[in-house]
C-alpha cells in the first residue's frame, strides 16, 4: 500500500529478497497504482485497500503511506488479520494506534513498524553495551540529524509540499531519533524544552530539543537542521563514551578503544517472514508519537533564517 518513494523502496526490497513476490499494489489512483505496478512488474493495481484484500490471496501486507493517511488506511490494514510491516511513524497521533490496537488486539504479534536505525547490526552493538553497563553511568546524549529538509518540504512533488506545522522534521525525522533512543533503552523521555522552526511553506524543517531520560538521570539534547545527509548520537557515560554514526560505533572505555563497523540497512519487510522481528512493535511506536505530541505542545515556532555564515559564504563565492 503506497506508491510514493517509502513505497517503491518496500518495493524494491520486495523483489531483491529471495521468497518474496509482490502480487498488489494500492495507492490513490488506479492510475498511479497502475504505473508503479508496471515499474516493478507486479501484476495486480487497486485504488481501494480492502478491494484488494478481498480479491488477492496475499501472505502479508506492506503499509508506506503519508502520516496522515494512517487514520483511514490503518483499521483496514488491521482487520486483513495479515502481518504486517507499516512504514514510520504509522500515524500522525498516538490515538490513531491506540485506537487500532484497542480493536484489534492481536495486532501486535503480526505487526511491526519500521524504524530504520532497529535493522542496523551496530545500533544494535550499542544498545547490547548500555544494558550490560559498560559506560558505567549515563550522564549525558547528544543526537544530531541534518539533511536538505528545506528543499524537502518546499517542493510540491511529494505530500511533503503540503504538510501542516508540526508534520514536517517532526514526524519524518524526529521520530527516527526518539525511536533510536527508546531503543537504546534511554526512556521514558521527559521533554523540557522544544524549538520547531518552519520552512518556506507551512512545515517545520528544524527542530531543538531538551529532554531527560532514564528516569530524569540523562540529559538528552536532539538536533535537528540543514545540511548534508548526515546522523549521528553520541552517548556519555561515567566509565566511558560512544560515538554513533551510518558508518559505525565506537566505543571508548578505560580497557581501550572498540570499533563496530556499520553495515546496510536490513530489509524491514523481512520482517513479514521473521519468526523474531527487528522493528518496533505498535506499542513501541505509539510512545513515539506520544513523545512527538509533548515535543509538538512545547515547541515555539519560529521563522526560519538561513545561518549568517553561509549568507556571507555565498557572497564571497564559497559553496
Amino acid at each position: 500500500m503506497g506508491g510514493g518513494i517509502a513505497g517503491r523502496s518496500h518495493l524494491f526490497d520486495l523483489l531483491c529478497c529471495p521468497g518474496f513476490e509482490p502480487v498488489a499494489v494500492c495507492t490513490t489512483s488506479v492510475g498511479s497504482a497502475t504505473r508503479v505496478a508496471r515499474e516493478f512488474g507486479v501484476g495486480s493495481a487497486y485504488s481501494d485497500v480492502a478491494a484488494m484484500i478481498a480479491q488477492e490471496r496475499m501472505d502479508g501486507l506492506v503499509v508506506a503511506v503519508p502520516p496522515g493517511a494512517g487514520d483511514r488506511v490503518l483499521p483496514v490494514a488491521a482487520g486483513c488479520g495479515l502481518p504486517l510491516v507499516i512504514d514510520k511513524p504509522g500515524a500522525a497521533s498516538p490515538a490513531v494506534l491506540r485506537n487500532v490496537l484497542a480493536t484489534y488486539p492481536g495486532l501486535t504479534g503480526r505487526t511491526v513498524v519500521s524504524y530504520n536505525r532497529r535493522y542496523q547490526a551496530h545500533v544494535r552493538a550499542l544498545r547490547s553495551l548500555l544494558a550490560d553497563g559498560s559506560l558505567g553511568a549515563l550522564q549525558r546524549v547528544h543526537c544530531t540529524w541534518t539533511g536538505p529538509f528545506r528543499d524537502r518540504y518546499a517542493s510540491g512533488d511529494t505530500y511533503r509540499g503540503s504538510v501542516r506545522f508540526g508534520g514536517g522534521v517532526l514526524l519524518d525525522t524526529v521520530c527516527h531519533v526518539v525511536d533510536t533512543l527508546l531503543f537504546l533503552g534511554l526512556g521514558p523521555l521527559e521533554v523540557k524544552r522544544a524549538r520547531l522552526d518552519r520552512g518556506s511553506r507551512p512545515a517545520d524543517v528544524a527542530a531543538e530539543v531538551r529532554l531527560r531520560g532514564g528516569g530524569g538521570r540523562v540529559s538528552v539534547t536532539l538536533s535537528v537542521g540543514e545540511g548534508p545527509e548526515h546522523w549521528e548520537i553520541v552517548v556519555e557515560g561515567s566509565a566511558g563514551r560512544a560515538h554513533l554514526v551510518a558508518a559505525g560505533l565506537t566505543v571508548q572505555t578505560p580497557a581501550g578503544a572498540r570499533h563496530v563497523d556499520g553495515v546496510d540497512l536490513g530489509r524491514p519487510v523481512e520482517d513479514l517472514g521473521r519468526a523474531e522481528r527487528l522493528g518496533a512493535t505498535v506499542e513501541e511506536a505509539e510512545e513515539v508519537l506520544r513523545v512527538l505530541e509533548h515535543i509538538r505542545a512545547a515547541a515555539t515556532a519560529r521563522p526560519w533564517l538561513p545561518p549568517r555564515a553561509k549568507a556571507l559564504g555565498r557572497l564571497n563565492g564559497a559553496c
